[in-house]
C-alpha cells in the first residue's frame, strides 16, 4: 500500500488528503441517513402489516367458521351413509344462514354427487382442487379459484372428508365460496392507495383489492416473473404490473396456505426520507467541491517549479547533455534540482569510461574463433562476430538487427522462445544448452548443423540482453549418429515385431521383444537370464529339447511346432513355435519366434461344441413336436371328452326321469352345468398353450399378463410385469416377434416353476433399444452354474435359444447359484 501511495502524483496525493479530512463527517452523515432509513422502513412496514394481517385475520375466521359448519355435518349419520335415497333434509335449513357458499353437495370417493342440499351443485369434483387432498389426507381443504358453470362464477370449494363408523375416508362434503361476494366484503375497508391480494398455493389469484375480476383465477404471467414465489411471511420490494414499485408485506394462512400480500406506494411510505435526503446529500456535494477546489489550488502552486525541473530531464534525455536545471522554487525543489545537475556531470565522467571499455571489449570478441551472438529481449541480434558470420554463411551486415530466428530451424521457433523466457526469469546468469535436446542451426543456404551452445544473460541500462557462444559440431555428431543407427537396426526390427521373439544365448534368455513381454505376462527384467525350460510347460518340454538339439546338430531352421508355455501369473497358452540358428559377436545363439494360438484353439474347441448343441437341439425340438402332439391329444382325450361323457350319461338320465319326481332332476341338471363350465375351461385352457387369445386379439402385453396371472395362480409365485401399453401396440405390427418372445416367457416361467424355488418373478418389455424388441424375465431362485446350463438334456435352453436366433436376435441367459437367474432376448424389429 505504502509503494502504491508513492507513486501517487502531488496532486493526487493532496485530493486525497481533502478527502481524508471530509471521510469522517461523510461517514456520520451516512450514519444518520442509515439509522434514519431504518426507522422510515420499520413504520413503513408497520403500515403495510397491519393491511396484511387484518384481511389474514378476516379471511382466517371465515376458513374456521367453514369448516365448523362442514365438519358438524359430515358426522350426521345420513350424511355419513352416502345414500342418494335418504339425503339429510336438515343440512339444507342449516346452511341457510351463510347465503357465501351457494351451492353444497355431498360426494362419493369416486367425485360422483350423491346428494345436493343447495341449488345447481357441480355434478363431478373428481378434478376440483382441494377435492383429492381431503380424500387423500382426511382433512378440511380448500380449493384454488375455480369458474362455476354455468352461472361462470369464481368460487374456491372448501372440501371436508365424510368417514363411516371405522373412521374411513368414503366421501367428501363440498360448497363453494362465492369469490367474488367475498371479495367485495373483505376489501371494502382497504384504502385506495393500497393494493391487497390473496392467493392459493399454486400461486393462483383469489381475492384482490383492485380489479379482482380481471386476476381471479391467474398466475403471474411468465415473462412477468412471481417475485413472492417460495416466500411464506415477511417484506418485499415489489414492481406490480402498472409498473409502481411498492413495499408488500405478505403472510400465509395456516392449514390452507393461502397468501395474503398487502403493499403501499414505495415513494408513499418512504416520502420522509426521501426529501431529507436529497437535502442532506446536496449540502455534501457542494462542500465536497469547495473543499477539492482548494486542493486544486494548492497541488498548482506546488506543482509548477517541479513542471520546469521536469522539462530540463526531457532535454536531457533528448540528447541536449549541456542544459542544467534552474534552482529556483521551494527549497526541497530547489535541492533536487541541485542534485540532479551533479548526477548530470557524473553521467558524463561515467560514459567516459565506458566509451573506452568497451573498445577493449569489442577488440576480444572480434579476435574469437567461436561464434558469439548477442540478442534482446525480443530476440533481436545486436552484435555478431566475423566467426559467427562465418558460421551461419552471413555477412555481418545482414545479422546485426535481424531476428534471431532466422539462424535457428522454423520447427523449433516455439520450444526456443519459451527456453529463453525461462532462463532470464531463472536465478541462473549461465549455463550449457542442449541438455533436454539437441541445439540445432540454421545457415544461410538452408542447411541445418548441430551446434555446442553456451548461454549468459544480464541486464544493462534497464534492459537485459542474452549472449551465445556457438561451436559448430557437425562432423563429430556425424560419427556418432552412424554408430547408434548401426546399433539400433537391428534391436529395433526385433523389437517391433507382432510375434513374440527372444534369443537363447548359453541356455539363457537374453533378449526379449514387446510382444515377448506381452505374451509371458513379464517385463523384460523378469525375463532376461532365465532358462528358456523355465518359460515352457512340463508337457511341452520334451518337444523343445529335442528341437534345440536338432538345431545344435547342424540344421538351420526347426520346423514349425505347436507347444504349451507358462506365463508368469501360472496360465498356460498355446503357441506356434519356430527356432532358428543365428551367429553373433557372443557367438551362435537360437532365435525364437513364437506366434499366439490359445484363443484359436478355443475358438476351434468352442465351433465344435457348438454343432453338437444344434445338432442336439435340432434332435430336441422334434422331440417337444412331438411331445406337444401327444400332450394335446391325451388333455383332448382325458379332460373334454370324458366330460362331455359324463353329460351324455346325465342327459340320458334325465331323460329316464323326465316323467319322475323333478326334485330328482334338480341335482343331475346342476351336475351337467358344473360339467359343461369345466369342459369348457379344459377345451380354453388347452386352445390357450396352444395359441394363447389374448396374444392373438390384445397383442403381447395383454397375452404376458394373462399368462403371469395364471402362472402365479397356479404357483403361488409373485409375478410382475413392467410393459407399457405402447410397447404392445408396437410389437403388434410383428406377430412373429410377439409370438416367439411369448414362448420365452412361457418356457422361462416352466423353469422358474420346475427349477428355481424363486417366491417372485419379473418380467420386463421394451421396443426402444435401438429399434429392437428387449424382454427380460427373472427370478430370486436358487440360480444355476454353468455346468447345469450346459448339460445336454437342456432343451428348453436350447429351444429358446433356437427361437430367437431363428429371427436374428440373440438370447443370454445369466445365472449365480444362490442369485437367481436370468434370461435375456434382444430381437431386431426389421423385415426378413
Amino acid at each position: 500500500m505504502g509503494s502504491w501511495f508513492e507513486r501517487r502524483s502531488v496532486r493526487v496525493k493532496i485530493v486525497m488528503l481533502v478527502l481524508t479530512i471530509l471521510l469522517p463527517a461523510a461517514a456520520m452523515l451516512a450514519w444518520l441517513l442509515a439509522a434514519y432509513l431504518r426507522e422510515a422502513r420499520e413504520a413503513a412496514q408497520a403500515k403495510v402489516q397491519i393491511l396484511a394481517v387484518s384481511t389474514r385475520d378476516d379471511l382466517e375466521r371465515l376458513l374456521h367458521q367453514s369448516q365448523a359448519v362442514l365438519a358438524r355435518l359430515a358426522v350426521r349419520p345420513l350424511v355419513k351413509a352416502l345414500d342418494p335415497s335418504r339425503c339429510d333434509p336438515v343440512v339444507a335449513e342449516f346452511m341457510q344462514p351463510y347465503p357465501a357458499f351457494n351451492r353444497l353437495g355431498l360426494y362419493d370417493a369416486q367425485g360422483r354427487l350423491v346428494c345436493a342440499y343447495l341449488p345447481d351443485p357441480q355434478p363431478g369434483l373428481a378434478d376440483a382442487a382441494g377435492f383429492g387432498e381431503a380424500l387423500r389426507t382426511g382433512r378440511f381443504s380448500a380449493g384454488s379459484a375455480m369458474r362455476q358453470g354455468p352461472t361462470g362464477r369464481w368460487v374456491s370449494v372448501l372440501s371436508h372428508p365424510v368417514r363411516n363408523e371405522a373412521g374411513a375416508v368414503v366421501g367428501v362434503l363440498s360448497m363453494s365460496m362465492d369469490l367474488l361476494g367475498l371479495n367485495q366484503q373483505l376489501m371494502a375497508a382497504v384504502p385506495s392507495q393500497a393494493v391487497v391480494s390473496v392467493v392459493d398455493r399454486e400461486r393462483a389469484m383469489l381475492l384482490r383489492s383492485e380489479a379482482v375480476e380481471t386476476f381471479v383465477g391467474k398466475h403471474p404471467a411468465a415473462a412477468d416473473g412471481d417475485p413472492l414465489q417460495g416466500v411464506r411471511d415477511g417484506f418485499q420490494l415489489v414492481a406490480g404490473r402498472d409498473g409502481v414499485l411498492r413495499l408488500v408485506a405478505f403472510t400465509t394462512i395456516p392449514g390452507v396456505d393461502w397468501q395474503v400480500a398487502a403493499g403501499l406506494p414505495e415513494s408513499e411510505v418512504f416520502a420522509d426520507y426521501n426529501a431529507i435526503r436529497r437535502n442532506t446529500l446536496g449540502l455534501g456535494a457542494v462542500a465536497l467541491l469547495l473543499a477539492l477546489a482548494l486542493a486544486w489550488h494548492l497541488a498548482v502552486s506546488i506543482l509548477r517549479p517541479i513542471g520546469r525541473l521536469a522539462r530540463t530531464a526531457a532535454e536531457v534525455a533528448g540528447g541536449n547533455r549541456g542544459v542544467r536545471a534552474p534552482l529556483t522554487g521551494p527549497a526541497e525543489v530547489e535541492a533536487v534540482a541541485r542534485q540532479f545537475n551533479l548526477m548530470l556531470d557524473a553521467s558524463d565522467a561515467a560514459e567516459a569510461a565506458l566509451r573506452e571499455s568497451e573498445a577493449r571489449l569489442h577488440g576480444i570478441i572480434e579476435s574469437a574463433t567461436d561464434a558469439i551472438l548477442t540478442v534482446d529481449e525480443t530476440q533481436t541480434i545486436v552484435m555478431a562476430n566475423p566467426a559467427a558470420a562465418a558460421m551461419f554463411g552471413h555477412a555481418m551486415g545482414e545479422l546485426v538487427g535481424a531476428p534471431l530466428e532466422c539462424l535457428i530451424p522454423a520447427r523449433y521457433h516455439g520450444a526456443h522462445r519459451r527456453d529463453v523466457h525461462a532462463f532470464g526469469g531463472s536465478r541462473t546468469t549461465a549455463r550449457h544448452m542442449g541438455s533436454a535436446r539437441d541445439v540445432m542451426g540454421l545457415r544461410a543456404n538452408g542447411e541445418e548443423f548441430p551446434v555446442d551452445a553456451a548461454i549468459s544473460h544480464l541486464t544493462t541500462g534497464g534492459q537485459r540482453l542474452y549472449t551465445v557462444i556457438l561451436r559448430d559440431i557437425t562432423e563429430r555428431r556425424r560419427t556418432e549418429d552412424a554408430l547408434r543407427d548401426s546399433e539400433a537396426r537391428l534391436r529395433r526390427l526385433l523389437t517391433l515385431l507382432p510375434e513374440a521373439v527372444f534369443v537363447n544365448t548359453d541356455d539363457r534368455v537374453s533378449f526379449v521383444n514387446q510382444a515377448a513381454q506381452r505374451l509371458f505376462g513379464a517385463d523384460e527384467a523378469a525375463l532376461l537370464g532365465r532358462s528358456p525350460l523355465e518359460l515352457i510347460h512340463p508337457d511341452s518340454r520334451e518337444l523343445v529339447t529335442s528341437g534345440v538339439g536338432t538345431l545344435r546338430g547342424g540344421v538351420t531352421v526347426a520346423p514349425l511346432v505347436e507347444l504349451k508355455i507358462l506365463r508368469a501369473d501360472g496360465e498356460a497358452r498355446w503357441v506356434e513355435s519356430m527356432s532358428t540358428l543365428i551367429h553373433d559377436h557372443r557367438g551362435r545363439s537360437i532365435l525364437v519366434v513364437m506366434r499366439d494360438v490359445t484363443d484359436l484353439r478355443q475358438a476351434q474347441a468352442e465351433l465344435t461344441r457348438s454343432h453338437l448343441d444344434l445338432q442336439r437341439l435340432i434332435e430336441a425340438r422334434e422331440r417337444v413336436q412331438d411331445e406337444e402332439r401327444k400332450r394335446i391329444a391325451r388333455e383332448l382325450h382325458d379332460d373334454l371328452q370324458q366330460t362331455l361323457a359324463a353329460i351324455r350319461i346325465d342327459v340320458v338320465a334325465i331323460g329316464g326321469r323326465l316323467d319322475g319326481d323333478r326334485a330328482q332332476v334338480g341335482p343331475i341338471l346342476a351336475e351337467i352345468d358344473t360339467l359343461a363350465q369345466s369342459a369348457v375351461a379344459s377345451t380354453r385352457r388347452i386352445v390357450n398353450d396352444l395359441r394363447p387369445q389374448a396374444l392373438e386379439d390384445l397383442g403381447l402385453v395383454a397375452g404376458l399378463e394373462n399368462l403371469l396371472a395364471l402362472f402365479g395362480q397356479r404357483t403361488g409365485i409373485d409375478c410382475q410385469l413392467d410393459a407399457a401399453e405402447a410397447t404392445g401396440e408396437a410389437l403388434m405390427a410383428w406377430p412373429a416377434v410377439s409370438t416367439c418372445l411369448y414362448r420365452v416367457t412361457q418356457e422361462a416361467l416352466n423353469n422358474v416353476a420346475k427349477h428355481a424355488q424363486a417366491t417372485a418373478v419379473r418380467v420386463q418389455l421394451d421396443t426402444a433399444v435401438g429399434g429392437q424388441a428387449w424382454l427380460r424375465v427373472s427370478d430370486n431362485g436358487r440360480g444355476m452354474s454353468d455346468a447345469e446350463r450346459r448339460k445336454s438334456d437342456s432343451f428348453g435352453l436350447l429351444g429358446m435359444h433356437e427361437r430367437v436366433r431363428a429371427l436374428g436376435g440373440v438370447l443370454q441367459v445369466q445365472s449365480t447359484p444362490g442369485a437367481g437367474t436370468s434370461v435375456e432376448a434382444l430381437i431386431p424389429l426389421h423385415d426378413g
